[in-house]
């Protein structure tokens, strides 16, 4: 990440190598912490960092997620 304190949706996107509406998604749906100032949005570095580390997960983690989805059909 660049030495940012903040980003636009649109670099948060980047970052994360998502859409901006899946951005948009996201903070609606309260899984991506922002600021909201007028109508602009912005996302801290650390909310991006804590998104990050919320949603990583290890291989065993997919496997058994994976597993579970599979028993429940």
């Amino acid at each position: 990440m660049e030495n940012k304190k903040a980003y636009t949706v649109q670099e948060a996107a980047k970052l994360l190598s998502l859409g901006k509406t899946t951005i948009y998604e996201l903070i609606w749906q309260n899984k991506l912490k922002h600021i909201k100032i007028g109508r602009k949005i912005i996302i801290p570095e650390t909310a991006i960092q804590e998104f990050i580390v919320a949603n990583t997960k290890t291989n065993k983690e997919w496997k058994e997620e994976e597993w579970n989805v599979s028993i429940k059909k």
